[in-house]
C-alpha cells in the first residue's frame, strides 16, 4: 500500500529552499522515457515534470551539460545530442521570467574513472566556471545562487569567457553574468581567452543574434543593446558546443547594474 500520494516538485523544491539548502535540476532532457529507445535505459532521468509542477522560481541551477561531450570513438560520432536539447530546456524556463544559473558536471557515479568512455566522461567534463568572492563552499554556492557561472562543455581545458555590461554612456562597476541592468541601452563587451579559430555567438532570448570568428587567443567583442531581454554567450567549434553563460538581463530602468 502506498504510504502517501505523489508530491508535485515544487513542493520538494520548497523544503530544500526551506532548509537553506539548494536547489538544481540534473539532467532534465537525458534519456526522455517518452522516447520508445530510450523508455527503460535509464528511468527516472529526465525531468519529466510539467511547469506548474515544478515553479522554475524555486530553482537555482540548471544543468545544460551533463557527462561526456561527445562519444569517445574513432572516429568521432559527434557532440552530446542532450546538450541541445538541455539548452533548449532551460531556455524555455528562462522565457518565464526566472533567473537560473546554467550549471555543467560529469555526472561521474565512478569516481572520475571512465570504464566506458564512450557514455562516461571524467570528473570535470563538464566544468562550471563560478565567479565567487570568495574560495570556500559557501562562496561557490552564493555565486551559483546569484548565476555567475559558465559552463564549459568540453572540460576545464576548454576555452575561457568573460562578459560584462554597463548602461550605455555610463562608468562604474559593470554587469557580469547572472546581474541586471536596468537602463534604456546597454554596452557589452565579451572576452574569449584560448579560443583561436572558434566562433562566439551572442545570443538574446534564445537565438542568436550575432555570430563572429575568433582570430586570437585573447579576443574582444563589443555590442551594443538597446531592446530589453537576456544577453549570452556560446562558444563553437564547428557542430561543437565549447562553452555556455549564465545571461546578463537588460531591463528598462534608471541606468544601474543590479
Amino acid at each position: 500500500a502506498e504510504l502517501r500520494g505523489p508530491r508535485p516538485a515544487h513542493a520538494m523544491l520548497r523544503d530544500v529552499r526551506a532548509a537553506g539548502g539548494f536547489t538544481q535540476i540534473n539532467h532534465p532532457t537525458i534519456f526522455p522515457s517518452d522516447v520508445p529507445a530510450f523508455g527503460n535505459f535509464c528511468r527516472g532521468c529526465s525531468w519529466e515534470y510539467s511547469d506548474s509542477e515544478t515553479d522554475y522560481s524555486l530553482v537555482d541551477g540548471i544543468e545544460i551539460a551533463t557527462g561526456p561531450s561527445g562519444a569517445k570513438t574513432e572516429p568521432p560520432q559527434g557532440a552530446n545530442p542532450f546538450t541541445v536539447t538541455a539548452i533548449d530546456f532551460y531556455e524555455r524556463a528562462l522565457s518565464q521570467g526566472h533567473r537560473i544559473a546554467a550549471i555543467g558536471v560529469s555526472d561521474s557515479h565512478n569516481a572520475g574513472r571512465t570504464p566506458n568512455p564512450v557514455t562516461q566522461s571524467p570528473i570535470g567534463e563538464a566544468t562550471t566556471v563560478v565567479f565567487a568572492e570568495e574560495l570556500s563552499e559557501q562562496g561557490v554556492e552564493c555565486g551559483v545562487e546569484a548565476g555567475h557561472t559558465y559552463v564549459k562543455v568540453t572540460g576545464n581545458d576548454g576555452p575561457d569567457l568573460r562578459l560584462e555590461a554597463r548602461p550605455q554612456g555610463a562608468g562604474g562597476p559593470a554587469a557580469t553574468m547572472g546581474d541586471n541592468v536596468r537602463a534604456s541601452a546597454a554596452s557589452f563587451e565579451a572576452r574569449v581567452l584560448r579560443g583561436a579559430g572558434r566562433e562566439l555567438m551572442v545570443v538574446k532570448d534564445g537565438s542568436a543574434i550575432q555570430t563572429v570568428p575568433i582570430p586570437s587567443d585573447d579576443f574582444t567583442h563589443r555590442f551594443e543593446a538597446s531592446s530589453p531581454g537576456r544577453y549570452r554567450l556560446q562558444l563553437q567549434r564547428g557542430s561543437t558546443i565549447e562553452s555556455v553563460s549564465t545571461p546578463i538581463w537588460l531591463e528598462p530602468g534608471e541606468g544601474r547594474v543590479v
